[in-house]
């Protein structure tokens, strides 16, 4: 039998976010599960509305509309839909639970940018606002050909913010794997990196 290579400490365990969950639920419907996870999983198929509203509330997600019900249906899972009567914008969500740390980003040159959520929140208002001024709606595609870079995360977040689609790729996809790509989507607005770094060479398009 192999060597045990870790095992968690007991307190870090009860810290555990799971472990509050057991806790949360606890509580709020009075049963017990005693950390044991097989329990709560079969408590979680009894209890469905429950277990589901829980998890949202747990989570402390942002959301429009009726929490009730959780389910549309009680059939096989995949016969429902789950909070059918709720909204949900992914960039609310990230955007409000930001802690102060900044994002870091450096490139193979050791070049560093440093964003701040305050920094974050102004310019990803201000390209969500740009997209909507040329006509970016719900349902839109947004593409783009962009490396990995707080640029890129602000453009994301923009799209979602409008409850547009977003799909990007490397720059050094390729001219036919972007085009196979991005002619499937037919994107409203393509946005790209004109520069790019590649095995530490500077590459223009």
């Amino acid at each position: 039998m192999s060597e045990l290579l870790w095992s968690p400490q007991d307190e870090s365990i009860s810290s555990s976010n799971l472990s509050k969950f057991y806790g949360y639920i606890e509580e709020k419907y009075n049963t017990s599960f005693n950390s044991n996870y097989e329990l709560l999983w079969k408590w979680s198929i009894q209890h469905k509305n429950d277990f589901w509203a829980a998890l949202i509330e747990f989570l402390k997600i942002d959301f429009f509309g009726d929490i009730n019900p959780t389910l549309s249906s009680h059939k096989f899972i995949y016969d429902h839909e789950f909070f059918p009567n709720i909204k949900i914008n992914y960039a609310q969500n990230i955007l409000n639970k930001m802690n102060e740390n900044p994002i870091i980003f450096i490139n193979e040159k050791n070049f560093r940018i440093e964003v701040t959520k305050n920094e974050l929140l102004q310019k990803v208002t201000r390209l969500s606002a740009y997209f909507r001024s040329i006509g970016v709606k719900k349902g839109d595609r947004i593409a783009a050909v962009a490396a990995n870079t707080p640029n890129t995360v602000i453009a994301f977040l923009a799209t979602n913010c409008l409850g547009a689609i977003w799909s990007s790729c490397s720059p050094d996809f390729g001219e036919n794997a972007i085009l196979d790509r991005f002619t499937q989507i037919t994107p409203k607005v393509l946005l790209f990196s004109e520069v790019y770094l590649y095995g530490d060479k500077k590459v223009k398009y």
